[in-house]
């Protein structure tokens, strides 16, 4: 399994997929459940799979529409004042969940295109933040 074919997957299992992750998100760090109060956690499910889907073709295809998309996610993150430190907690809770969810098609070159992905995003929402 590639990473485009890992994306459409997560597509078709998104509802666990989301749920899986936010559960493990607030248990082992729940210091970010402050950034999901009052929210509508439907949408916000959607709008994690959305962002994969963008992190995936980000990697896989390129462009400026992604790279936007990145640009105005880290925008978000630095107004809801989500530390940078954060982010690596984001990437271990979904790194887990990804590998739970893909069973015998998780590999360690499934989970190293993710893992670079993931990062080469990150890298983009974080150009976002002041500099200190």
């Amino acid at each position: 399994m590639n990473l485009e074919e890992s994306a459409n997957f997560l597509l078709m299992n998104q509802d666990v997929l989301a749920e899986r992750f936010y559960e493990r998100l607030f248990r082992e760090h729940p210091e970010t459940r402050q950034f999901f109060t009052g929210i509508d956690m439907a949408h916000q499910q959607s709008k994690l799979v959305s962002a994969l889907v963008t992190v995936q073709r980000h990697s896989t295809v390129g462009g400026w529409v992604s790279e936007n998309y990145l640009h105005g996610l880290g925008k978000k993150h630095v107004a809801l004042k989500v530390t940078p430190e954060m982010f690596p907690h984001f990437e271990s809770v979904l790194m887990k969940v990804l590998a739970e969810l893909h069973e015998i098609n998780w590999t360690n070159l499934l989970a190293d295109s993710w893992k670079d992905a993931l990062r080469a995003s990150v890298k983009i929402m974080l150009s976002e933040y002041p500099a200190e």
